[in-house]
């Protein structure tokens, strides 16, 4: 009797939990705006250090219009530079000949807080309407 009684409890606690555990379009969404927050910041930091006046050169754009947020199948979402990414290393890194400032990866732990903010506000949400 007590051993039903026990399953019945974990069967519930499992119901629960799982309800807890974001489905792909959630997940997709969380990350997203996560993805967002950190590109705003990114694109600041990025015109902020490296951002020169680019009169004559409008077929090669800013690093800081580069920035792009991909969103997988699984719910994932990367954010980064397309085609001139290496040069954003040589920056970020250094070279033999440059110092590198790290801006990229100063800016992702700068970021973190708000970017785990937006991801909170976009799973609160959704796990509210589940549960309305």
């Amino acid at each position: 009797m007590a051993a039903n009684d026990l399953d019945k409890q974990l069967d519930n606690w499992l119901g629960q939990v799982k309800d807890l555990i974001p489905d792909v379009e959630t997940k997709r969404k969380m990350t997203a705006a996560g993805g967002e927050v950190l590109k705003k910041n990114l694109v600041q930091e990025t015109k902020s250090k490296h951002y020169t006046d680019r009169n004559g050169t409008s077929q090669n754009p800013h690093l800081a219009d580069e920035l792009a947020v991909d969103h997988d199948d699984d719910g994932n979402s990367g954010v980064g530079f397309h085609k001139k990414a290496y040069i954003a290393r040589f920056l970020d890194e250094g070279t033999k000949y440059r110092p590198g400032d790290h801006f990229y990866e100063a800016t992702i732990n700068r970021s973190k807080k708000d970017v785990l903010d937006a991801m909170r506000t976009v799973y609160d949400k959704s796990t509210s309407e589940k549960h309305s």
